[in-house]
């Protein structure tokens, strides 16, 4: 069943408390609640966001009904799946490739994440990666990328993020030429070279 996000201003508040129950509190930040809700009609369960505007409007509230993601993240995945055999090609490509989809309906709507990161990659149950200046998104998405190709040992300790900034690859990386130069583009230090979420979609290295 497609899950419809939704928004509920405060004057809807009382729509909101008619049709979903709150289970729990699945956490909390400085502008608001994430509750763990359920609608009354059919029972399906969502992630609600009561999102507390009190630093502009006094006493102004939205709720926002979203899916509810109960797999693990991406940043957790990759800490269970630090080997090769456990990291296939053609899924690493396929993940990839569903982030860059992502980023390009976010962009075409003209909206910027500015916050994504593999602990913000959730999992649907069908084991399919969802998110939540554009190219800042797709310097991100550079390092997703990275950690997903490029097996980090615990004993490395190696920062991907400064490794990235400073242009000065690992030798080990180079064993992959193909996926070096998909990162490269995504990863220039110049933004303007980085390509945009769409180009990402028909690049060679994930068809």
């Amino acid at each position: 069943m497609q899950v419809k996000n939704q928004i509920f201003c405060q004057e809807c508040t009382k729509v909101f408390h008619d049709n979903y129950d709150i289970l729990n509190v699945l956490g909390h930040g400085s502008f608001g609640v994430v509750f763990h809700s359920q609608r009354k009609q059919d029972e399906q369960q969502f992630a609600e966001v009561f999102w507390n505007e009190h630093h502009t409007q006094p006493a102004g509230h939205l709720y926002i009904v979203m899916e509810l993601c109960e797999q693990i993240t991406l940043r957790e995945w990759m800490k269970e799946s630090n080997t090769a055999q456990s990291r296939p090609w053609n899924l690493i490509k396929d993940w990839i490739k569903q982030l860059a989809c992502a980023l390009d309906h976010l962009h075409q709507k003209g909206f910027i994440h500015r916050d994504l990161k593999p602990a913000n990659v959730f999992f649907a149950i069908e084991q399919t990666s969802k998110v939540y200046d554009e190219k800042v998104d797709i310097f991100a998405l550079g390092l997703i990328s990275a950690e997903l190709i490029i097996l980090d040992s615990p004993t490395q300790g190696f920062c991907t993020n400064d490794i990235i900034r400073s242009g000065q690859w690992p030798r080990e990386w180079m064993d992959y030429p193909d996926a070096l130069q998909f990162l490269s583009e995504l990863t220039s230090l110049n933004p303007v070279e980085r390509p945009t979420a769409a180009q990402i979609l028909i690049h060679p290295f994930i068809q």
